[in-house]
């Protein structure tokens, strides 16, 4: 499933609900919200969307969350525990369907944390450095997003 830069679209729980049902196989997501096009009365998508991908998506490796407003802290420690609690199953379960995630990498923009490390934790992020204005804190998490994203595909390729 490959997806292109549309604007003025907008996902909702539903909508993400029905792409997890019908693509399981799903090994990479990524929604990106642009400040530039943003439209608070269209965003819906909430961590109840976000959930219901992750949990019906088992294959999905890679989940990108760009400037999601309605996605919050709440929803990624969920997903983190999800994920905690699955590898312990794993480990007293021998078994070709043993439930676990293939999730190995979070990269978040736009958020005062990021998802890190292996397994998987969330590290909170100073991204302000005196700045108040929501570009200025937006560019700051795309630089983190991108460099943690890039060490990533360092450590994939044995780099």
């Amino acid at each position: 499933l490959t997806g292109d830069t549309i604007t003025e679209n907008y996902l909702s729980d539903f909508c993400l609900g029905q792409i997890a049902k019908s693509c399981r196989n799903l090994k990479h997501f990524a929604y990106k919200m642009s400040l530039s096009y943003y439209k608070r009365e269209l965003d819906v998508l909430t961590g109840k969307g976000i959930l219901a991908l992750v949990d019906n998506c088992r294959k999905l490796e890679v989940l990108e969350l760009d400037g999601v407003r309605k996605v919050g802290r709440e929803t990624i420690e969920q997903i983190l525990q999800m994920l905690a609690d699955s590898r312990a199953v794993a480990k007293a379960v021998v078994s070709d369907e043993d439930g676990t995630y293939a999730l190995r990498e979070i990269s978040l923009v736009g958020y005062s944390f990021v998802v890190e490390g292996n397994p998987l934790r969330l590290v909170d992020v100073d991204l302000t450095a005196g700045d108040d204005d929501e570009f200025g804190t937006y560019l700051a998490s795309y630089i983190r997003a991108r460099a943690i994203r890039a060490d990533a595909m360092a450590l994939r390729n044995g780099r």
